[in-house]
């Protein structure tokens, strides 16, 4: 008897049955297939090969590369960046703390977690490191806090937290807090079915309604919405909140007296002395990313001049010093010195200027006038320290490395 070909259609699919038919092939007796024993005239036809049915509109090749592609972005998505770092002094060298964040593209989020190690300075100035066994996640929202202060919408709107305009200062016996945050709402004009009406109204009166007021430009992309950012210190003491007045003027660095330094009679009775506003970089058209010494004996900044002055986009910064008064006060003329002047032509191989896009908060080294910075140098970025009184300037990373550097923190 011929065999016949076994074949069963399920759904478009070829199925896996498995058809037994007549035979008889004598070479087949007494086959046994999972423990069942055959007779003679039977013997086993194994089903065709399956194959896999394409969705319209691809091909073998075409699903072959997104399986690569996905798979090579899976990849790419298991490395872990270290976003940010702290060092903190113990009894023996330093800790050191790493915040890692990993992508988790099924829940659309990262994954962070907190690597810490032990700096060990011995007794020859080598250095070794003693890392954590394995890392911590951070998950969910329970913290510790020790001290929870409300403010209301009135005084100002949301805190920022982003990398460009965060901020965020304590000042030295720790019992203030300089941060910026989105500046209060402005009031909103009401209406009645009279038209408008003066003094407003509450929330609650169903017999009005408030209008848009004037029109108030945001700074687009991911500040839309948000309102323009203000200086405010807060007491952590009393828990009072106050806005730090002559902000909000033309871009410069201001120096300008915090609040909560004098009594309340004091500061009603000479109000105009006791905000007084000096414009630090009238003679520059740029400035940004100010850092006092830790002696306070200088302030530097970073300056864009070169940009502004000639419009050409992320041109050669600069870095300048101004010697900070002991006590304080300015007086009527000071000196802006250039520590790192915009290089025009550099030559091949050498320091082609500076080109950074953030400073450390704490960017010094032990003797208080070298400064760690990173900087764009030729196709990658490189670690610069500069000597603000000499204005040195020598490369840290190494020189034949293909690699970008980048610092996130300082020990000592």
């Amino acid at each position: 008897m011929g065999a016949l070909t076994p074949k069963r259609v399920v759904g478009g699919h070829s199925s896996t049955a498995t058809t037994f038919v007549p035979s008889a092939n004598t070479a087949t007796q007494n086959k046994i297939v999972e423990g069942f024993q055959f007779p003679q005239q039977w013997t086993v036809l194994e089903p065709p090969t399956l194959v896999k049915e394409m969705p319209a509109g691809f091909d073998a090749a075409a699903e072959e590369e997104y399986e690569s592609v996905s798979k090579l972005l899976q990849e790419f998505s298991d490395i872990p960046a270290i976003d940010k770092a702290w060092t903190f002094a113990s009894q023996n060298g330093s800790q050191a703390m790493f915040l890692i964040s990993q992508a988790n593209l099924l829940a659309n989020k990262r994954r962070k977690s907190i690597l810490t190690s032990h700096i060990l300075k011995e007794s020859n100035n080598s250095i070794s490191f003693q890392w954590a066994p394995f890392p911590i996640e951070v998950t969910g929202r329970v913290c510790d806090v020790k001290k929870d202060i409300p403010i209301p919408r009135s005084k100002h709107g949301s805190v920022y937290s982003d990398g460009w305009f965060e901020g965020i200062s304590w000042n030295s016996d720790e019992t203030l807090i300089a941060y910026v945050a989105e500046e209060p709402d402005q009031p909103k004009p009401t209406f009645t079915d009279l038209g408008y009406k003066k003094g407003g109204s509450t929330d609650k009166d169903c017999g009005s309604w408030k209008g848009q007021g004037d029109w108030e430009e945001d700074w687009g992309e991911t500040y839309a919405g948000k309102r323009q950012p203000a200086l405010f210190v807060i007491d952590l003491n009393s828990g009072e909140v106050r806005a730090v007045e002559g902000v909000g003027r033309p871009c410069a660095l201001y120096a300008v007296k915090a609040p909560f330094f004098e009594s309340e009679a004091s500061q009603t009775s000479n109000a105009a002395e006791d905000i007084p506003i000096v414009n630090l970089t009238q003679s520059i058209s740029s400035a940004f990313f100010p850092r006092f010494s830790p002696d306070g004996k200088f302030l530097i900044f970073l300056s864009a001049k070169s940009s502004v002055d000639s419009g050409a986009h992320s041109a050669t910064d600069s870095l300048h010093r101004i010697d900070w008064p002991t006590g304080g006060k300015l007086g009527p003329s000071f000196e802006i010195v250039d520590v790192v002047p915009v290089v025009m032509c550099p030559e091949d191989g050498a320091f082609p200027g500076l080109y950074c896009s953030n400073i450390l908060s704490r960017p010094w080294l032990s003797d208080g006038h070298t400064m760690v910075l990173s900087s764009v140098w030729g196709s990658a970025q490189r670690l610069l320290s500069v000597n603000v009184l000499s204005g040195n300037v020598s490369l840290i990373s190494p020189n034949n490395s293909n690699f970008s550097w980048n610092i996130l923190a300082l020990d000592g």
